[in-house]
């Protein structure tokens, strides 16, 4: 799974098949990467974009933030929300980045698994 979530980016629709936490939904990569520290304090972990935008019900998951740098990526992470617009009618739609013509194929994947090694 973690190869996968590190070679897609996914397009937002309506957010509803997008984890939260855990997907590449931002363009900085999963928020559990690059806020780790709001990661650690979240208590809502593995639901979706969808839910944790409706009403702002991300931000009762990191509600005990007591760290400066808690506080940063909390703010990082509102910008981001703020430009976040969800389309009802349309589903999110997943990107693969490790190809060209961004077509996932099984067999470049377990490639992807050795690359390097």
């Amino acid at each position: 799974m973690a190869l996968f979530r590190a070679s897609t980016k996914i397009t937002i629709g309506n957010g509803k098949l997008t984890s939260f936490w855990h997907d590449n939904w931002c363009g900085r990569g999963p928020l559990s990467t690059w806020a780790p520290d709001l990661f650690k304090i979240a208590s809502r972990k593995n639901r979706t974009v969808a839910k944790e935008l409706s009403d702002n019900n991300w931000i009762r998951s990191v509600n005990m933030i007591n760290t400066p740098t808690q506080l940063a990526q909390y703010l990082e992470l509102w910008d981001i929300i703020q430009a976040v617009n969800l389309a009802p009618e349309q589903p999110d739609s997943i990107l693969w980045t490790l190809t060209t013509d961004s077509t996932y194929s099984a067999s470049y994947a377990y490639k992807a698994q050795f690359f390097g090694g």
